[in-house]
């Protein structure tokens, strides 16, 4: 990475600080930004600084005032500004933020000047307050970020006891740490697609089999998933594994095509086109999909599920495919490892999971969910022994398109039994538990054969109620009225996170578990709620005239089979009378 990119990542570190230095300093509840000014003139910080102080009231106008005072320019900027600053700019920004404590028994509020200049690539730091009581530090302070060591520098300009030791040992490690997690982010962010192929020879493939198997493929579809999304993205990535091991073939003077098989098949489609293509190979999953059946008897799919283990190996098959492989995410680059010495793997990991097969908790706060997976899978390849093990990005109709590549080892064939080893090791460290038996993690469990319903439906019924009357009455609590029905309280609206905060937390760890959770429920209660763009309002009475009735006659042939929610819960209940309301009264 060039000395800009690595600057700018120590720009947006200093932005996080400003903006969210309750991340690192607990005794904050939050910051907010009093104002932020910029400026291309040097000007005499003592003054500024000793006029500041002066304040009985630090607000924007005040600040504005005081810089004017010293008979310089200067423009109006915002903090994001900061981290989308030309590294070659001679700006200098002028921010001034009031840090407000969890304990307001115990602080006060604290006042604090930061001062960035670009040029120079410093930041400096000026609590205003006479006494911060440890709140913030009290030292004024000096961030330098080196651009030839990549590496940012501490400098007390004005000791105070008490907060050296803080800015030391906790604020410029984590600001450190803030400037490496970007920088990498940054690399794997901007990964070219296709980087690892030819892109022309992907083109032509992708062609062929898209007119090959497209059409016919969409006629015989037999899942209620989107046939065009799965269809094509697996034509994508069949096209993608075909150029990239007729380069391996080119490079090592492989004859025949690579063997290979993809734990997790899911709809088999994956295997069906690589196999007609000519690579031997075989699919495993735990549940048979119906589409499987419309495959020719050529494509081999298998249904069982893997348990990591020493039974579940495959020496004789060139390349492990992990396509959205869920909890088995984790264990492609192990299989792959322990499988044999010249085994290699392809992952496309979606949904994070860890080797006991629970969620993946995200490692720091920086990076996004996927992006610390993608690393969390690559310190797991690297454990495994890989000597290369490259990113590329698929051109596929996805989000999560980063794939992960892993071929070679840095260990000797003679040594692969240890390796194997190293790699239970490391297992069991990350379970902290050890394994006794052939299977690899006690603690592994895969996903039930059976999928879960997972709509809301199976909670209990008097739970549904009590949420459903504790939004019901929040929104009752604005009163608003329409021309439709004058004299009927409309409620207001409240946003979705919101209203997760009107629920008891022992409710919501019980909707945890449910796809969609709160907002599932809500949009189930469509009588009563309209749910759009993650704001709650209730939903207008309507008349069985209102309804889109499709039949002829339906009119006279309804059957009002639900009560009314209005008619019992509403305090003017329902403004339609029995006859005009959808529902029963």
């Amino acid at each position: 990475m060039d000395e800009s990119k690595e600057a700018n990542a120590f720009y947006h570190a200093l932005y996080i600080y400003l903006k969210k230095t309750q991340v690192i300093n607990r005794k904050l509840s939050c910051v907010s930004n009093v104002v932020c000014l910029k400026t291309f003139k040097h000007f005499d910080k003592n003054d500024f600084i000793r006029n500041l102080k002066a304040l009985e009231n630090v607000d924007s106008e005040s600040v504005e005032k005081a810089y004017k005072d010293l008979g310089s320019t200067f423009d109006k900027s915002y903090l994001e500004e900061i981290k989308e600053v030309d590294d070659t700019s001679k700006v200098i920004f002028i921010s001034i933020d009031r840090m407000l404590p969890r304990n307001v028994q115990k602080y006060h509020n604290c006042t604090l000047l930061t001062i960035i200049d670009v040029n120079d690539a410093t930041a400096s730091f000026y609590p205003l307050n006479a006494d911060t009581k440890n709140l913030i530090p009290s030292d004024d302070y000096k961030l330098t970020f080196s651009r030839e060591t990549n590496q940012v520098e501490l400098q007390i300009l004005c000791k105070n006891e008490g907060s050296s030791n803080w800015l030391q040992f906790v604020l410029i490690k984590k600001v450190q740490s803030w400037i490496d997690s970007f920088s990498k982010e940054e690399i794997q962010q901007n990964i070219e697609s296709h980087n690892l192929i030819n892109s022309e020879l992907y083109n032509s493939t992708y062609a062929s089999l898209k007119e090959k198997y497209g059409r016919e493929l969409e006629a015989n579809w037999k899942e209620t998933t989107d046939p065009k999304k799965f269809i094509y993205e697996d034509i994508a990535i069949a096209s993608y594994l075909i150029v990239l091991w007729k380069h391996e073939r080119d490079a090592e003077n492989i004859i025949d095509p690579q063997s290979f098989v993809d734990l997790g098949c899911g709809n088999g489609l994956l295997v069906y086109i690589l196999s007609q293509e000519g690579h031997r190979g075989y699919g495993i999953d735990l549940r048979k999909r119906k589409i499987w059946d419309q495959y020719p008897s050529g494509t081999d799919l298998r249904e069982y599920a893997i348990i990591p283990s020493d039974e579940n190996l495959f020496p004789d098959i060139d390349w492990i495919i992990g396509n959205h492989s869920d909890e088995l995410s984790p264990w492609i680059s192990v299989i792959s490892a322990r499988s044999s010495y010249k085994s290699r793997y392809f992952l496309l990991p979606c949904c994070a999971f860890e080797f006991s097969g629970a969620k993946y908790q995200r490692k720091g706060g920086i990076k996004s969910l996927y992006m610390s997976y993608i690393d969390y899978l690559l310190s797991i390849s690297d454990v495994c022994g890989f000597s290369s093990t490259k990113l590329d990005r698929l051109k596929i109709p996805s989000t999560k398109r980063i794939c992960i590549i892993a071929t070679g080892r840095i260990h000797s064939q003679a040594e692969f039994q240890l390796q194997c080893q190293n790699i239970q090791n490391f297992i069991n460290q990350e379970n902290s538990s050890e394994s006794n038996s052939n299977i690899w993690s006690e603690t592994f469990k895969p996903r039930d054969k059976i999928e879960p319903v997972r709509n809301c439906t199976k909670i209990e019924k008097s739970l549904k109620d009590s949420i459903t009357k504790v939004i019901f009455d929040k929104l009752l609590e604005e009163r608003s009225f329409c021309d439709k029905f004058p004299e009927w309280n409309c409620g207001g609206k409240i946003r979705m996170s919101d209203a997760v905060n009107l629920i008891l937390e022992e409710d919501l760890k019980k909707l945890k578990s449910e796809c969609g959770g709160l907002q599932t429920i809500l949009r189930n209660k469509h009588q009563i709620f309209e749910v759009h763009g993650g704001v709650i309002k209730i939903r207008m009475p309507q008349r069985i005239t209102e309804k889109n009735l499709t039949r002829r006659n339906a009119m006279k042939n309804v059957i009002k089979t639900l009560q009314c929610y209005f008619y019992k819960n509403h305090p003017n209940a329902c403004p339609l009378n029995d006859s005009e309301c959808c529902y029963r009264h």
